[in-house]
């Protein structure tokens, strides 16, 4: 996979000059993307994107197993290969077959 872009303080290369732009921005501290509720202030807008969450109170990702919400796909992903409801033998031996087998 070519990398064409790469940084100047670090080397780490990157497919899109976007992506190497915010890794400049980890390296000089700047955030110019701010959070209109708290004031905190963000590399890029996706991450913005997701902290807004913190204050509305959205959770756009949903267990299909559990129902359980979150706010982040990455934390949604995270729990599931953490659960043993995941694994519906390993879910009858814990207790937990009456959510696996929706009784």
């Amino acid at each position: 996979m070519e990398k064409p872009w790469e940084c100047g303080d670090c080397g780490k290369g990157f497919k899109t000059p976007s992506k190497l732009e915010i890794r400049r921005r980890s390296h000089t501290g700047e955030r110019p993307f701010t959070c209109f509720v708290c004031g905190k202030g963000f590399r890029d807008l996706y991450t913005l994107r997701s902290h807004k969450r913190v204050h509305t109170g959205e959770r756009p990702f949903t267990c299909s197993v559990c129902g359980k919400r979150f706010t982040q796909s990455s934390s949604f992903g995270d729990t599931m290969s953490l659960t043993p409801m995941r694994d519906p033998l390993n879910a009858l031996t814990v207790g937990m077959a009456s959510k696996v087998l929706q009784f």
